[in-house]
């Protein structure tokens, strides 16, 4: 299971071209508008906790609770790419 960022985006405009398909009719299109609608829910939550997650670790680091590794690793932050500068 992909489990980044980077892999939600991805599968979200794989998503979003199975939708553009001029050649998906009916039933199949009703299908995957549906799945869409699910899985644009679910990536929501998802953003939504990582997002959270983020804030809460910039908030351990400027009090100093923390340093930005220590909070990274501790709220699990699973990406590629850093949102706050490890020191």
């Amino acid at each position: 299971m992909k489990t980044t960022l980077k892999d939600l985006n991805n599968h979200l405009f794989e998503m979003m071209e199975k939708i553009k398909d001029e050649g998906l009719k009916g039933d199949e299109l009703k299908e995957e508008l549906a799945r869409a609608q699910i899985v644009d829910e679910i990536a929501g939550k998802i953003i939504d906790v990582h997002a959270l997650n983020m804030k809460t670790a910039q908030f351990f680091v400027e009090n100093g609770a923390m340093t930005a590794k220590e909070a990274i690793k501790e709220l699990g932050a699973k990406t590629t790419q850093p949102f706050i500068e490890v020191k």
